[in-house]
């Protein structure tokens, strides 16, 4: 019974953070995810880099790309991303984490 409580308490606090979905219309809840992979990952690396780059994402890339084998097509999707354009979504987003960052070194 003590693993069901705790696989009980940890889906709640995932459900919580919107990580997955409850159904709650059966006897037994199924629970799903509420977001893909990539969505997760984005989420996890912008986390990483507030918390250790002050929102910029360069220095995690940078490292990733100097210590990491990259493959043929990993380098062309990074130089894609790299080239393709920098809409004003791209550069407010870019504010908005260096804004965090800020608000966290005042405190």
């Amino acid at each position: 019974m003590a693993q069901y409580a705790t696989v009980q308490k940890q889906l709640e606090r995932l459900e919580a953070k919107g990580f997955v979905r409850r159904d709650r219309t059966l006897f037994v809840h199924v629970f799903s995810a509420a977001i893909g992979a990539d969505e997760l990952i984005g989420r996890h690396m912008r986390e990483m880099a507030d918390k250790l780059c002050e929102g910029s994402l360069a220095p995690v890339l940078s490292h990733l790309a100097r210590t990491q084998a990259l493959t043929d097509e990993e380098r062309r999707a990074l130089r894609a991303l790299i080239d393709g354009p920098s809409g004003d979504e791209t550069t407010s987003r870019g504010a908005d984490r260096r804004d965090r960052a800020a608000r966290k070194r005042g405190r």
